[in-house]
């Protein structure tokens, strides 16, 4: 299948710039909108992009079009059979590390999906992110703090984090115990 494939050329180093000019993200896109929104369930194959999104964010060098990549994770929704913010703070803290990017990430809802993994009071991966011992979720929790201090040494990101609630949620992540 085509999310397959596309997932395994990601694994290709040095070629995700040269990928997403190429359509890769817009592929993956049509994809998991496709996979959402019918009735086999999707999980599998809308993981499988899910995982390849995250993968063209694993770069040690910006390149153009890395935003487009993280504005297609923030929109993946969260269903009964994928639960994708784990991985989409893990790409927005690869994404975090370029300066140029952090405005991107504020203008493309990542703060929205960090104060949601911090300040999800009323499901259990919440409760479990506060009182765990898993290592999964004390990581997600890391990753979130550490975009959290990325975007906050941008000046130009600081009163937009602070008007959308930022605050909030870097309190209630100092609240774990984190790797």
């Amino acid at each position: 299948n085509c999310a397959a494939a596309i997932c395994n050329l990601t694994l290709h180093d040095g070629g995700e710039a040269r990928m997403v000019e190429d359509g890769a993200d817009l592929a993956l896109r049509l994809i998991l909108n496709s996979e959402m929104y019918n009735d086999s369930g999707g999980a599998p194959i809308s993981a499988i992009c899910v995982q390849a999104l995250f993968n063209l964010t694993c770069v040690s060098d910006m390149y153009d079009d890395l935003e487009k990549v993280i504005k297609v994770l923030i929109g993946v929704p969260v269903t009964s059979t994928l639960d994708s913010r784990a991985m989409t703070i893990s790409a927005a803290c690869n994404c975090s590390n370029f300066f140029k990017l952090r405005v991107r990430l504020l203008e493309a809802g990542a703060l929205q999906s960090l104060n949601a993994v911090a300040l999800e009071g009323d499901r259990v991966a919440h409760v479990h992110l506060h009182h765990c011992k898993n290592g999964a979720s004390r990581s997600v929790a890391y990753h979130a703090a550490v975009v959290f201090h990325n975007m906050a040494t941008s000046r130009a990101c600081r009163t937009d984090m602070v008007l959308r609630g930022a605050v909030t949620s870097i309190v209630a992540l100092s609240h774990v115990e984190l790797p």
